[in-house]
């Protein structure tokens, strides 16, 4: 996928949270009991993507489907559940 995709992705992402790195980390550290700070936010966003591992949290705070935050791990995963294996 090409970063300026990715990065609109997060830029998506940050909409839902009031352009705020801060609001999104602040959500993620409620929902998950987890220490989210503004700064990895920021790092995400400059990267311009979500970690796979971060992708689950970011779309049940955000509502945007963890299929379209991380499609390569959500494809995998539904490739995988479709051939019967647990992951």
């Amino acid at each position: 996928m090409n970063e300026k995709t990715e990065q609109n992705l997060v830029e998506k992402i940050l909409v839902n949270c009031d352009n705020s790195t801060t609001v999104l980390a602040h959500r993620l550290t409620e929902h998950t009991r987890k220490l989210y700070v503004p700064q990895l936010v920021n790092y995400w966003r400059a990267k311009g993507f979500i970690p796979p591992q971060h992708c689950v949290a970011v779309s049940e705070v955000t509502g945007i489907p963890v299929e379209e935050i991380c499609p390569e791990v959500y494809a995998q995963y539904n490739e995988a559940k479709n051939r019967g294996r647990n992951i």
